[in-house]
């Protein structure tokens, strides 16, 4: 698993590709999906805690309810809040969030992806 700087670096640069790409594009053979959350809102909470909540859905093979295991992204439909890059802990094996879609998605390993 990549550190949380990477996952960071590869999330800000998924979303800035995202956010000037047309509505349109053809998957090629050096994409990498990362499983992500749009939301309504989001929130980066204490303790390195993200949620996303109303009307949440999941793209690129994030699980639509249970355990979430791996990298994802929680990000705001509206842009009414912080982009969050989460990932697992893999020595203690917790999972790095937990989904119940459409109402929310919890992480518990989150940090702001920033784009500046």
């Amino acid at each position: 698993m990549p550190p949380l700087r990477a996952v960071i670096a590869a999330a800000a640069v998924a979303l800035a590709v995202t956010a000037t790409s047309p509505a349109v594009h053809a998957a090629g053979p050096s994409d990498f999906p990362v499983p992500t959350y749009t939301c309504d809102q989001t929130v980066a909470g204490v303790k390195h805690k993200g949620w996303g909540w109303l009307n949440c859905a999941a793209s690129n093979g994030a699980p639509v309810s249970g355990e979430v295991r791996g990298s994802f992204l929680i990000q705001s439909r509206t842009n009414s809040g912080p982009a969050l890059a989460c990932q697992q802990k893999q020595r203690d094996n917790y999972p790095s969030g937990r989904a119940q879609l459409p109402d929310q998605i919890i992480g518990f390993f989150c940090a702001p992806v920033f784009s500046g």
